[in-house]
């Protein structure tokens, strides 16, 4: 049944308005703000209290210790997951210390989940979503020998190096083979086991085979993490054969030269509304250049461009996704390759940012029925207008989401 305005007030939603007015204070006043009785002005606080400013790491970890209402619990960790390496320095010490939800015993039988859990430990979850800066914080706990600690820092490695490639190394997973070697205890056990799952690599494969002989619960996890593994696996050589978006065309990292090149291009009406006009072209180069890293090129093999796209992720009512913006050279439009190339894009995204479940949602002119409808058949669908003015010239834009 759906929670009344009343009862989710009474857990702390705050409403933007809200959250507004606390966007301009100061910190000492948004410190006071943490205590007020009204729960919807502590979250509102907790979503303006930045905790790289002198104090309030630790202002929202003691918050966060004594507070009882669900959504400002939730404001205080997406709060803190805005800092850097100095908020985690202060947060480590309060692992396993928030709430009561963390594993006290094995569970009875191995998760069904084909991809990572969450941490259940409320610090646990928030380090895990932070900066990777504080990868190495996590690794060092597991050297400390504070069993509660480690056992909630395991959780967070292996989520971390889960989603993000970039951390797995025969280095970061021989830290997790010597715990699980020395440590007795079950729990422990069972998460470095599961955490390995998260570090394809010669030496943690071979240990989980070990494990995998066995006829308990950690050879049953250490049989899922290897099944975890080989599933990946397959799904890479999968997408490493995906079809590009047209044949001989490659998706590559965004050049200033193919950028220029785009903010030239010359649609035909009606389609002449994508023309960059002159006089905007050096913001519009100055704007890519900011973010070129969220830009890729699509060029054929004698390197022309032929088209583009931006990926960036923002947040939409509380959950995060992913907006593509993508254009086609003139010249290759309207010749029947617009699903394909749309797909193609989403999968390269997919797959480069390892978003592999989630919502992408994109913007589409309401006069350009076309593209509109290749984007339907992509499987999106629409859930909002956005009015603006573009170069001058009024227009609305359809908002359309693709869920997976």
């Amino acid at each position: 049944m759906k929670s009344t305005q009343t009862e989710l007030r009474s857990r702390g939603k705050a409403s933007k308005e809200e959250i507004a007015a606390c966007m301009g204070l100061p910190a000492e006043e948004l410190a006071k703000e943490l205590h007020n009785p009204d729960p919807c002005r502590r979250t509102a606080a907790a979503y303006c209290l930045h905790p790289e400013t002198e104090g309030a790491a630790e202002l929202l970890l003691e918050q966060l210790c004594r507070e009882t209402c669900l959504y400002t619990r939730i404001a205080v960790c997406e709060s803190l997951e805005k800092g850097g390496r100095a908020a985690a320095e202060k947060m480590i010490p309060y692992l396993g210390r928030v709430g009561k939800n963390q594993h006290r015993s094995l569970p009875d039988k191995v998760s069904a989940k084909k991809s990572y859990p969450l941490p259940r430990d409320l610090i646990a979850r928030t380090l895990a979503g932070m900066d990777l800066a504080v990868f190495p914080l996590l690794l060092d706990v597991l050297d400390t020998g504070d069993t509660w600690k480690i056992s909630e820092a395991l959780d967070a490695v292996g989520f971390m190096a889960f989603y993000h490639p970039s951390l797995v190394s025969e280095k970061n997973a021989d830290r997790v083979i010597r715990l699980l070697k020395k440590e007795s205890d079950e729990i422990i056990q069972w998460k470095a086991l599961l955490c390995l799952s998260a570090f394809p690599v010669p030496e943690g494969i071979r240990v989980l085979k070990e494990f995998a002989g066995r006829t308990d619960l950690l050879g049953a996890e250490a049989a899922r993490s290897l099944k975890l593994i080989d599933g990946r696996a397959k799904k890479e050589k999968q997408e490493e054969k995906s079809v590009p978006p047209a044949s001989g065309w490659h998706i590559v990292p965004m050049t200033e030269e193919y950028a220029a090149e785009y903010l030239g291009w010359n649609y035909s009406a009606p389609y002449d509304f994508y023309n960059i006009p002159e006089e905007n072209r050096q913001e519009n180069m100055e704007e890519i250049k900011g973010a070129i890293d969220n830009w890729f090129a699509v060029a054929d093999e004698s390197g022309m461009l032929r088209g583009f796209y931006e990926f960036s992720f923002h947040e939409e009512q509380g959950e995060k996704v992913m907006e593509i913006g993508l254009g086609m050279r003139p010249e290759e439009t309207g010749k029947g390759m617009g699903l394909r190339f749309v797909n193609a894009g989403i999968s390269y995204a997919r797959s480069f940012y390892h978003y592999e479940r989630g919502t992408v949602v994109l913007l589409a002119a309401d006069f350009n029925q076309r593209a509109i409808k290749t984007y339907e058949r992509a499987g999106f669908v629409r859930y909002g207008e956005r009015r603006a003015v573009s170069y001058g010239r009024p227009v609305t834009f359809v908002c359309m989401k693709q869920v997976r």
